[in-house]
């Protein structure tokens, strides 16, 4: 019988996290057909929201699923290990996502893939950022910096930083330098 309560409570974990996944791609796809410009708002809503509803519909999954005895509910500490585990998966969703759409080196190797695993150094180049080259891909990740309000950018200048940016700036260094990480991408 614990088993088979330990089986449902997971059951509901991965449907919370699929539906956290399914929402969150669905956001992207909406907000890209609508050409809506990324902001730090939509952002925080497009991921948040997901989690949050996810969150709140695993806590009432929870609630009503039934324990070892099927009269008794669930243990807390059964209910906070599966919540746990549900945030734990919708941080490995948010780094993963983020890995593969942002990532410098997967790019490359996505790149020689599709040129059949080889190429010269300035065609990389040229098609890197979308197609806008290595000088195009920086403009666009300024943009999308810019449209989070994280930094000003106009014309050819970029900065100052925003008083959020500036606090996202000294919270990465801080966090680079304690965990001893070199500067990357």
């Amino acid at each position: 019988m614990v088993f088979t309560t330990i089986l449902t409570v997971s059951a509901y974990v991965l449907m919370a996290l699929l539906s956290v996944i399914m929402l969150h791609l669905g956001g992207l796809f909406l907000r890209r057909s609508w050409r809506h410009a990324s902001s730090l708002a939509a952002e925080f809503i497009n991921i948040f929201g997901p989690v949050g509803l996810g969150a709140v519909l695993l806590w009432q999954a929870l609630d009503h699923a039934a324990g070892p005895v099927e009269i008794l509910p669930l243990p807390s500490s059964l209910k906070a290990a599966a919540f746990c585990l549900y945030l734990a998966g919708c941080l490995c969703y948010v780094e993963l996502h983020g890995l593969l759409s942002r990532g410098y080196s997967l790019r490359i190797l996505v790149d020689l893939l599709e040129r059949g695993e080889a190429a010269s150094m300035d065609s990389l180049k040229a098609a890197y950022g979308g197609g806008l080259g290595v000088r195009g891909m920086v403009v666009k990740r300024v943009r999308t910096l810019a449209n989070l309000r994280l930094l000003h950018f106009q014309d050819d200048q970029v900065g100052p930083l925003t008083p959020l940016g500036k606090l996202i700036a000294v919270i990465s260094s801080s966090l680079r330098a304690l965990l001893r990480l070199e500067m990357v991408g």
